[in-house]
């Protein structure tokens, strides 16, 4: 997966530099660690993955209440938040919305508003849940923009 890693960083042609394994990160259960730092999307999901972690998913309703449910309980509802979804549309591939840590295509979604077609920002970021309007919603950023993020162990499911 190491190898992954930096075949991804080195095929976006990024000049990121990827966090220590040191870097901070907030320990809230032995499932879910939430960034106290902000970092691009490829930074944090390395961060992650030198963790032993990957990017929080929400894969069907029952992530998406357990995320919202961790994030009301560290008074942090008002940050976005990367996820680790994105936009895949490679010319090898058809294009589709897919989860990083699986590659699994995304068959529950939680847009704000309709799912974007063909998208010019293609990483998903969860909008604050403080927000009566998005209220932690997906919507879409630039893979370049910094947000805070959250890791999940997946060997604890």
């Amino acid at each position: 997966m190491h190898k992954f890693v930096l075949l991804l960083l080195a095929v976006a042609g990024s000049s990121l530099s990827i966090p220590s394994s040191d870097s901070k990160l907030t320990i809230v259960n032995d499932k879910y660690y939430v960034s106290d730092i902000q970092l691009e999307f490829l930074q944090a999901y390395a961060l992650c993955k030198v963790n032993h972690m990957t990017l929080a998913t929400e894969i069907d309703v029952a992530e998406t209440i357990e995320l919202n449910n961790l994030l009301t309980s560290l008074k942090a509802t008002n940050l976005y938040y990367l996820l680790g979804g994105f936009y895949q549309n490679g010319g090898w591939t058809y294009p589709k919305w897919i989860w990083l840590d699986s590659a699994a295509v995304m068959n529950y979604t939680n847009w704000y508003g309709d799912a974007p077609v063909s998208p010019q920002a293609s990483c998903i970021v969860k909008t604050p849940l403080s927000s009566s309007t998005l209220n932690g919603k997906w919507t879409l950023a630039s893979c370049t923009t910094k947000f805070y993020f959250i890791c999940k162990n997946n060997t604890n499911n």
